[in-house]
């Protein structure tokens, strides 16, 4: 389950969301990937139990793929990416590098 959390104290459960400086690169990448929305050729992209489109990659990968791409073309964009699983087993942090110069 994904929550989406505001500068106001506010959040929503959502199916993908974005914030911040470059959500305006973010958001058609997710819509593409998590969507199908302008796939000529769906890929990862099936419908789910609820019989909406879901996506069935990696996520990690879908993530690092938009904020690379993000990075590149946003100067507030960091340098990295934290992400955190959270499962019952516990919370597992990793990072992802964005740029290299």
């Amino acid at each position: 389950m994904i929550y989406g959390y505001d500068a106001i104290s506010s959040y929503d459960t959502m199916q993908y969301g974005a914030q911040g400086s470059g959500i305006e690169l973010v958001i058609p990448v997710l819509d593409n990937q998590m969507t199908g929305q302008s796939q000529l050729i769906p890929t990862l992209v099936r419908p789910g139990e609820n019989g909406l489109p879901q996506y069935h990659g990696d996520p990690r990968e879908l993530v690092k793929d938009a904020m690379t791409s993000c990075a590149e073309r946003d100067i507030y964009t960091g340098d990295s990416v934290e992400l955190f699983d959270i499962s019952a087993q516990g919370i597992a942090r990793s990072a992802i590098a964005l740029r290299f110069d």
